[in-house]
């Protein structure tokens, strides 16, 4: 009973024994195929409880076998994504099909809140659209040396670091390459503060030795960036953000895919902190160097985007993120077009029957529900909700908040609106965010619509 009362209050570790060949399935399964949905949907079905005694005990039941089902998630989620990024590290796959994967576990890692990693992956795939080569993606540093165990790598990573330090010879270039390796393989073993260290030795060599002003100094300062994001360092992942842009200006290297990439990553990270009119206009400047790129004209019309975007899924998250800015701003006509264009790459792609296709149909509501098209906005809810359903994404913090805002859009339909509310406020209860902002603001709208 201890044991399941700490299950049920999240002081649970879980622990998950595989076999390399079971990973590599997985692996398979979240990147390249739909396999995962139907597993979550099997960890995620209800269990029946009616028979099994008290009300109280039914209750402790249902938290524990919804905090297993959590984990489980998160679980599969950062596994697929660790497989991946060897994938990437070793150059194992075609780039496009790499970067349509970084989109899928992106949206995966967002799915069960690691929002942090959700972007890095995400952006991650934007770059290797813009460029196959990925040479400098921060998970791609050392690509040559990364085809064996993670582990035996960083040993022998630093193994020549300590050569180096005997030597004399770390300030060198060849000293912050190795560095550089060292950051990548310490942020795909998930050791941030590792990876942050060596990054910022590899930078501080770099401004020693007055190298910096270079597309490969930029770019550390970008994988910086990255790294201290993911860390919670806001302000200093803004900082070596807005260095390297300056760097980039400074070389005449923004106007390439590496540029266009660092834009986008200054944009999620302002639009992260709520400053949507500064992340707008970066979303737009990366728009025009892309479109500067692709045809020798520096602005862009219509959300076109360049042709490898427009065939690949992360040309769709950056429409979507593109849009959510816009309407931030106030640019509602806008926002509803990016959507409707993110839409049409979704659909191409064969991507609309995923989590990140309920998340587009979920702001298309919101947009129309702005504009005061209740039955748009219905109708873009309802198909949301069923790709949820379809996927086993309901029973999540997004299915939660799609349900909270199906209830308040349906609050003059009586039991229709009171139905959906409970449903939003038990989805809450089973991923254990009834506290939370969100869970309350359910809670207050099921009391409002249970008085009338």
């Amino acid at each position: 009973m201890e044991v399941a009362l700490s299950l049920g209050k999240g002081g649970c570790e879980l622990v998950m024994l595989t076999t390399p060949d079971e990973v590599d399935q997985l692996g398979e399964a979240s990147c390249f195929g739909n396999g995962l949905a139907q597993a979550w949907r099997q960890l995620l079905e209800p269990c029946d409880l009616e028979s099994s005694g008290t009300p109280a005990l039914q209750q402790l039941c249902g938290n524990v076998t919804a905090r297993l089902a959590s984990l489980v998630r998160s679980w599969m989620a950062t596994t697929a994504e660790a497989w991946l990024r060897r994938q990437l590290a070793a150059g194992a796959r075609e780039p496009r099909a790499l970067a349509a994967a970084c989109d899928a576990v992106g949206w995966l890692l967002r799915e069960v809140s690691l929002h942090h990693r959700a972007a890095a992956l995400l952006q991650d795939g934007l770059l290797l659209a813009l460029a196959p080569q990925g040479s400098h993606l921060l998970c791609c540093l050392g690509m040559g040396a990364c085809t064996g165990d993670q582990s035996e790598l960083l040993q022998s990573c630093e193994d020549a670091r300590r050569g180096h330090e005997r030597m004399g010879t770390l300030e060198t270039m060849a000293g912050v390459d190795l560095l550089s390796n060292i950051g990548a393989a310490r942020w795909r073993s998930g050791d941030l503060e590792g990876a942050a260290g060596a990054l910022q030795q590899a930078l501080a060599i770099r401004r020693n030795t007055r190298t910096l002003e270079s597309a490969e100094g930029a770019m550390l300062l970008r994988n910086l960036g990255v790294v201290r994001w993911a860390k919670g360092n806001y302000e200093k992942a803004i900082e070596a953000y807005g260095e390297a842009r300056r760097v980039r200006e400074c070389t005449g290297s923004l106007s390439g895919a590496d540029g266009a990439v660092l834009l986008l990553n200054i944009g999620y990270a302002e639009a992260n902190l709520g400053v949507a009119q500064r992340a707008l206009e970066a979303f737009e400047e990366a728009l025009s160097v892309m479109a500067s790129a692709s045809s020798g004209e520096g602005r862009y019309s219509s959300f076109v985007l360049p042709e490898a975007l427009e065939l690949a899924p992360c040309g769709a998250t950056l429409l979507s993120s593109i849009a959510v800015a816009k309407g931030n701003c106030g640019y509602h006509d806008d926002a509803l077009s990016a959507y409707k264009r993110a839409r049409e790459i979704r659909q191409r792609t064969r991507t609309m029957d995923s989590p990140a296709g309920a998340v587009l149909l979920r702001n298309t509501g919101v947009a129309l529900a702005g504009r005061a098209d209740s039955e748009g906005a219905l109708d873009a809810f309802l198909q949301a909700k069923a790709i949820r359903e379809q996927t086993g994404t309901l029973v999540t913090c997004g299915g939660a908040n799609l349900m909270a805002k199906l209830a308040a859009l349906r609050a003059e339909r009586g039991e229709e609106a009171l139905r959906d509310c409970r449903t939003a406020r038990d989805l809450h209860e089973r991923v254990g965010t009834l506290q939370t902002p969100g869970g309350r603001t359910v809670l207050q709208l099921l009391e409002s619509l249970q008085r009338r």
